[in-house]
């Protein structure tokens, strides 16, 4: 392989690497380099989840061959020179030229990387890189993070129609975002994604570009801008939220600025502690009041008067981290409230254009 390429084209490329932390199996903390048809591939995988960026190099020497990922990216971005020249010599060395810095690192055959399947299937669905960031950015952080119910631990993507929904839950906190495409999808689907994958999709998804989205065996594709990326799904069967969030009624509404609830749960948040993220939030005769208490740490108290609110008085416990991880994944500068009779589960539903996103707030027991 003897290749010319741009620096900060394969900076970019490189910093799109997936990398283990910690493997048993060496290779895969290098990167795969593919270079034919004026074309150089770089691939990296932790064998649950892939990426294959391509970037244009004038190609002296078609080949290929593995690099250690950390030096290689450490080399790239402190070469003196936009040409950075990349030549296999022999024992799988490579020597890496730029300017008057020259390199040489030892490499590992290709042969002994990992397969990553080409494409294969029928396209499901296509969707702007914006939109699908937005929906996943609005939703993860419900998802649970070391549930012993695997499939809580991401987010579960249906497609049907012209309907595309992602939705995450950890059992007190429910967030779905929904999109409607102009057309509908080749292929209805429902697979359930790790909080990795989704943690992936949302960093290579940085320039506006169309994402074709397919299925494959037990792995979904995204493929945009010369990227592909490929994810292991997580096997099992998602809830079917939809039949435990009962008919939500509008007996208990409040109309309020978002920011000004935000700000005062962050404030009143300050005092709980980490294992008692709760806080108690009640209305009264037309006033809010949110309370927190940690024994040994403190308390802090703050109230909201003269709200727009219409229902029955009530107090319940939150999850503070709850309450405001959904307020701050809300553009909207009002917000209505719905309060479930009974439970007095907290509803807030978002609608704009082909967008619609929906909260469930269960509250907590209290202490």
């Amino acid at each position: 392989m003897n290749i010319v390429i741009k620096k900060y084209s394969m900076l970019e490329a490189l910093q799109l690497s997936v990398i283990p932390q910690k493997s048993l199996i060496p290779i895969l903390a290098n990167v795969l380099l593919e270079a034919n048809n004026n074309t150089l591939t770089i691939t990296s995988t932790d064998l649950d989840i892939s990426v294959k960026c391509k970037i244009e190099a004038d190609v002296i020497e078609e080949g290929s061959i593995t690099l250690p990922f950390k030096r290689l990216l450490d080399i790239i971005r402190e070469m003196p020179e936009d040409n950075v020249i990349i030549k296999e010599k022999d024992n799988y060395y490579v020597s890496i030229t730029s300017g008057k810095s020259v390199f040489n690192i030892a490499g590992l055959t290709s042969n002994d990387y990992p397969i990553i399947s080409d494409i294969s299937g029928d396209i499901c669905f296509s969707i702007l890189s914006s939109v699908l960031k937005k929906m996943i950015k609005k939703m993860a952080f419900a998802a649970a993070e070391e549930d012993p119910r695997r499939v809580l631990n991401g987010g579960c993507l249906n497609a049907n129609g012209s309907e595309i929904t992602i939705t995450a839950t950890d059992g007190f906190v429910l967030s779905s975002a929904k999109y409607k495409l102009s057309e509908n999808v080749n292929k209805d689907i429902r697979v359930v994604l790790s909080n990795r994958t989704l943690s992936e999709i949302m960093k290579l998804l940085r320039d506006e570009a169309m994402v074709d989205v397919y299925l494959s065996d037990n792995n979904i594709i995204l493929m945009f801008n010369d990227i592909v990326f490929t994810s292991r799904l997580i096997d099992g069967n998602f809830p079917d939220c939809e039949s435990f969030i009962p008919n939500v009624t509008r007996d208990n509404i409040l109309h309020i600025e978002k920011n000004i609830l935000l700000n005062t749960c962050k404030r009143v948040g300050i005092m709980v502690s980490d294992d008692v993220n709760v806080f108690d939030f009640g209305i009264l005769d037309g006033v809010i009041q949110i309370t927190s208490f940690t024994p040994g740490l403190g308390e802090a108290k703050e109230d909201i008067v003269n709200v727009n609110y219409k229902g029955e008085n009530f107090s319940v416990a939150y999850n503070s981290k709850h309450m405001i991880n959904v307020l701050r994944n809300i553009d909207a500068s009002e917000i209505d409230i719905l309060f479930m009779s009974g439970s007095m589960a907290g509803v807030i539903n978002i609608k704009d254009d082909n967008e619609e996103y929906f909260h469930f707030i269960m509250p907590m027991e209290k202490k």
